[in-house]
């Protein structure tokens, strides 16, 4: 859900985490939504590959549930497609993250 230009950056993750941000991931959906084939979207590509930024898992965590609760309303409004969201990880052996839900 991130471009180039929006996104959360590994080094300053809390500060960026604003309702710009919010207001791009929500546009995001609202344009990944239309497309029938598209079964999901994932905000952050292989941020977590270090213990010092596992941290900021509850970061990502909050990102996931705004962005669900977004999908909500806009499907019970709009009657807008609710996607499959997530992060993807890193393959590191000594990080252990709890389920999103």
């Amino acid at each position: 859900l991130s471009t180039a230009h929006c996104s959360i950056r590994r080094h300053q993750p809390y500060e960026l985490y604003k309702a710009e941000l919010l207001q791009q991931y929500f546009a995001t959906v609202d344009c990944m939504a239309t497309y029938l084939k598209n079964l999901g979207g994932i905000f952050a590509n292989e941020i977590f590959y270090t213990v010092y930024y596992s941290r900021e898992a509850s970061l990502f965590h909050a990102v996931t549930r705004d962005v669900k609760i977004y999908m909500s309303l806009a499907s019970e409004v709009a009657g807008q497609r609710v996607l499959s969201v997530g992060i993807d990880s890193a393959q590191v052996m000594t990080l252990h993250f709890k389920e999103f839900k």
